[in-house]
């Protein structure tokens, strides 16, 4: 039997998650920043994909509940803090989300 991850920003269409659902057991969801929009765009250079994210995890949260969905929160360096990422992970638990990586990203200039 396989167990299928998917890695994932959830910028798109939810119509386009809601296809994958049945196939997915887990969700890695890279927030880039989840509680400051200027973070997220600034680091992703788009405008206007932040509440889609934050929109479409909490839709999926409530479909296929918060044990099935890690959210991963990066320190960025040059775009968040330590405090930054501390702000994502409480605003995260305050709305339900309980697997939660902290991690750093590695910036390589190749």
């Amino acid at each position: 039997q396989w167990n299928v991850c998917i890695e994932t920003s959830l910028t798109v269409n939810f119509r386009h998650i809601e296809e994958l659902i049945p196939y997915v057991d887990h969700w890695f969801v890279d927030t880039k920043d989840y509680h400051n929009e200027r973070i997220y765009n600034e680091y992703t250079q788009t405008k206007g994909l932040h509440p889609l994210m934050v929109r479409n995890l909490r839709v999926l949260k409530d479909i296929v509940g918060e044990e099935k969905i890690t959210v991963r929160v990066p320190y960025i360096k040059g775009f968040n803090n330590e405090s930054d990422v501390n702000l994502s992970t409480v605003v995260l638990k305050l709305n339900g989300f309980t697997n939660i990586d902290k991690f750093e990203y590695e910036i390589t200039n190749e």
